[in-house]
């Protein structure tokens, strides 16, 4: 393998906000970057693939030494009706199952394969800490994320390192939770979830890319990495620091689980379940966080709009 191959990652998702942030810090890094994208091909840095169709170019994989797998539709982007249910899977699953056959089919062996995953696959955790050995949870979150891993296991059967990380609630300016809890701030307005005590273990949008350039550069390392910040904080504390870090004056109340699960239907288990999460496994392994406590992580994320 050349050594300007073994310098090239492909990504798949990597037109979307995490896959944006990711291939700018790649190529920060000294590598390059490729994508898959839905759209029309683009070589030589995109290349079009449409898994319901069984479509993925040649020259995508033939290119890279590396691939890293964030492709799946937005889990708390709309309710869980059963065609969207299926589509969170299938955007996950059928992809990474589409890869492997690719290439194995072309004989292509990747030196690795890198996914996301989420902690979402304990589920409902509740006050214990909760490390890589936790078993899988129950509901349909762990389920996804449990077929999500066992996809990427597959890549093991063509001699290529697979990794995957367990990524806690993402922050960013541009989407997610950040945004969708700071809307209603502007209207005076700071609400909580159920108790407002249940653990939301976080993590800042460049601590999750650099997470997984780490995996990428550390060759020895394989198998499952929690990645979230050095605090778990609860629902109401979250909310409070958001306010402090705006300056807003916001009333706080707590919306009750039924009226959520009346919103959001089964969906509502994403504001209410509680994971208290640890990331010691990939400090140990040399990872540094750049943001480890919540306030930094805000004040960051929001000096742009303050």
């Amino acid at each position: 393998m050349d050594k300007q191959r073994k310098r090239t990652v492909l990504i798949t998702g990597g037109s979307g906000l995490l896959g944006s942030r990711l291939r700018q810090l790649l190529e920060d890094a000294g590598y390059q970057a490729l994508i898959l994208s839905r759209g029309p091909s683009k070589p030589p840095y995109s290349y079009h693939w449409n898994t319901d169709e069984g479509v993925i170019e040649h020259a995508a994989l033939e290119r890279s030494a590396h691939i890293i797998h964030l492709a799946g539709a937005g889990i708390a982007d709309e309710r869980w009706s059963r065609d969207r249910k299926e589509e969170i899977l299938k955007s996950r699953v059928h992809s990474a199952n589409a890869l492997f056959d690719y290439c194995r089919e072309w004989q292509i062996s990747p030196l690795s394969f890198i996914s996301a995953s989420a902690i979402g696959i304990y589920g409902d955790t509740g006050e214990a800490p909760v490390t890589e050995e936790q078993p899988a949870g129950s509901g349909f979150l762990s389920e996804v994320c449990q077929k999500w891993e066992d996809a990427a296991d597959r890549f093991a059967q063509l001699g290529t390192r697979v990794a995957k990380l367990r990524i806690g609630i993402v922050l960013a300016r541009e989407a997610g939770m950040l945004p969708k809890t700071w809307l209603p701030l502007r209207a005076g307005l700071a609400p909580y979830f159920g108790s407002g005590r249940q653990f939301y273990s976080w993590v800042h949008i460049d601590d999750v890319c650099r997470g997984f350039i780490h995996l990428l550069q550390n060759e020895e390392l394989s198998g499952a990495f929690n990645m979230t910040g050095g605090e778990a904080v609860r629902n109401k504390e979250y909310m409070q620091t958001l306010k402090k870090v705006t300056g807003k004056r916001a009333l706080s109340f707590g919306l009750p689980p039924l009226a959520l699960r009346l919103l959001l239907g089964e969906m509502s288990e994403v504001l209410l379940m509680s994971n208290r999460v640890s990331s010691e496994k990939i400090r140990k392994s040399g990872f540094d966080f750049h943001f480890e406590r919540l306030t930094p992580a805000l004040e960051d994320l929001l000096k742009a709009v303050n």
